[in-house]
């Protein structure tokens, strides 16, 4: 199911301080989304690019007008899980997206630096501490951009768009905004 198009924010954006200015999600990361996704990223479904690529755009097109966004940036991975999945994810989906809008594509922007655990290990507190000094930023080519959008295939937290957005930010990018596949839905805690 699509998220409506008015709504550019999923819920988690509304409660928190983040580094961004806005992101746009496609999907909640439920069921079958969350299946295409693993499939699309642990099993060389490269193709599926193609489909969410195309809806972002048909859905969210006019904001990356309005975003003035001047570079597509994916959130890297480090090499050696790049090199034992044979590609990044990220990169797929995004390079799709430029090609889609004429943005031009930049995976040289963000660097990943240090070799994490994956983030579905962690609570959304250590999501954060286990990003921390992961990305770097080739500050150089950071003045050529005012606005850019960071694409990645999950929003769970914020924390991966958060740390990219905050190294951006200090090279000198003015408002980071970010695109992604699914986001995930709040979870209803009881009290016991």
């Amino acid at each position: 199911m699509l998220q409506e198009a008015s709504k550019v924010y999923c819920d988690e954006c509304d409660r928190g301080i983040h580094q961004f200015e806005q992101g746009v999600s496609l999907f909640v990361h439920t069921g079958d989304i969350r299946n295409s996704i693993y499939d699309f990223k642990y099993k060389n479904r490269r193709d599926y690019a193609d489909f969410f690529s195309r809806e972002v755009v048909n859905n969210y097109g006019k904001y990356f007008e309005k975003w003035n966004i001047d570079a597509i940036i994916p959130v890297p991975i480090h090499k050696s899980r790049e090199i034992k999945r044979g590609y990044n994810q990220a990169a797929e989906f995004a390079k799709q997206i430029a090609r889609k809008t004429g943005i031009l594509y930049d995976d040289k922007l963000i660097i990943r630096k240090n070799k994490t655990s994956p983030q579905k290990e962690f609570s959304d507190y250590m999501r954060y501490v286990n990003l921390k000094g992961a990305f770097g930023v080739d500050v150089s080519k950071a003045k050529r951009y005012r606005n850019v959008l960071i694409v990645d295939d999950i929003y769970t937290t914020g924390a991966t768009i958060d740390a990219c957005a905050y190294i951006l930010k200090k090279a000198g990018i003015q408002k980071v905004y970010f695109a992604c596949i699914s986001a995930g839905v709040p979870v209803q805690r009881k009290n016991v």
